[in-house]
């Protein structure tokens, strides 16, 4: 019953923080910028990135207060259906299968190491180690962002992800080792980001298969910027901005909402 209650525990722990994001902190994100548009803004904004949705302006002063009033709904509307809740639902579902069917191989495994078991079924050691590591990443990553109110439903696939390779990552690093120290070893890298995954696998291929110098990071243009730190850049970069240009011909819209920003980065 133990092993049981502590692997419910660690599911709802998988996807509590999106659920509370979305139910309090999620108007209060990015999101929260709509309310600063007002109608000027808007206009203003059409113009300069979607001059093709507004093909000409009515007449009259009538016809005119009435085309802006309803341009403001369409504004938020359009960013709502990309970015809105409904996006979380899918990934959200396949977190839970995904953490659920890892949990459950887990507790069934624990139970018959413990003898207590009345169908002794058991995963390997290595992937339990690995699972649990990359569900420690995940409960650690997500409450993160909750408490930065930095949670998007691409973060949200990216956990799912983390679980889908963990057990590959965990099985091939951990030849590296022998004995008990590759279980430690694959819990251990499970608790990686994982971009610091790839990185390290994309060292050990190259120091194995003798495939040459592994080229080392870049600096970043970004960070070249007043008041933009390190992981600022590298959220940018996460979205397909990697120059100075690039940033200051984005649509600052979209980009808010993709990175999650807030308001403040729209200024």
């Amino acid at each position: 019953m133990l092993i049981w209650f502590a692997s419910s525990v660690a599911w709802v722990m998988v996807w509590l923080p999106c659920v509370l994001y979305l139910s309090v902190a999620w108007r209060r994100g990015s999101h929260g910028l709509f309310p600063v548009f007002g109608t000027e803004e808007v206009k203003s904004y059409y113009r300069l990135f979607r001059p093709t949705e507004v093909i000409s302006e009515p007449n009259t002063e009538e016809l005119k207060r009435k085309f802006y009033n309803e341009l403001k709904p369409k504004f938020e509307t359009s960013f709502t259906r990309i970015y809105g809740r409904r996006r979380y639902v899918l990934p959200l579902l396949l977190l839970a299968f995904v953490a659920g069917i890892g949990l459950w191989g887990t507790a069934k495994t624990l139970q018959s190491w413990q003898g207590v078991a009345s169908n002794p079924f058991t995963f390997p050691r290595v992937a339990v180690t690995a699972f649990l590591g990359a569900l420690t990443w995940v409960v650690y990553d997500q409450f993160s962002r909750l408490r930065n109110r930095d949670l998007t439903f691409h973060d949200v696939y990216n956990c799912v992800f983390r679980f889908l390779i963990a057990l590959p990552f965990g099985f091939s690093l951990g030849k590296w080792v022998t004995g008990d120290s590759a279980i430690a070893l694959a819990f251990l890298l499970g608790t990686f980001p994982t971009g610091t995954l790839f990185k390290i696998g994309r060292r050990l291929a190259v120091q194995q298969f003798k495939l040459g110098e592994d080229p080392g990071e870049a600096s970043n243009e970004l960070e070249k910027l007043q008041c933009v730190s390190r992981s600022s850049a590298e959220r940018f970069i996460d979205e397909g901005v990697t120059t100075i240009a690039e940033l200051a011909w984005s649509d600052p819209v979209d980009l808010t909402l993709r990175t999650n920003k807030g308001v403040r980065l729209c200024d």
